[in-house]
């Protein structure tokens, strides 16, 4: 177990009396809980990166294409601003 944790745990003010053959199973419990929990915090910022770098790179991606399109199909990408110029007249 880290000793770090149990420092913490000593400073929290956690009860070390309740062991068995030299081992403190409330102790050990919340070494756990608190690894599980870091943990669950560690992934769900990775997701939140990975999501954020995904939506950037398809954004990105999206941007190209439609210069791209609109350099190779310049009639038919100015076709919709000539709709729209002909219904405010």
């Amino acid at each position: 177990m880290n000793e770090q944790i149990k420092e913490l745990a000593k400073e929290a003010g956690w009860d070390m009396d309740y062991e068995v053959d030299g081992f403190n199973l409330r102790l050990e419990k919340f070494y756990h809980l608190v690894v599980e929990a870091e943990r669950d915090h560690v992934l769900s910022e990775w997701e939140s990166c990975v999501q954020s770098d995904l939506e950037h790179g398809v954004r990105i991606l999206n941007e190209r294409a439609a210069d791209k399109w609109r350099k190779e199909y310049p009639a038919m990408a100015g076709f919709a601003d000539t709709i729209i110029e002909w219904m405010d007249e």
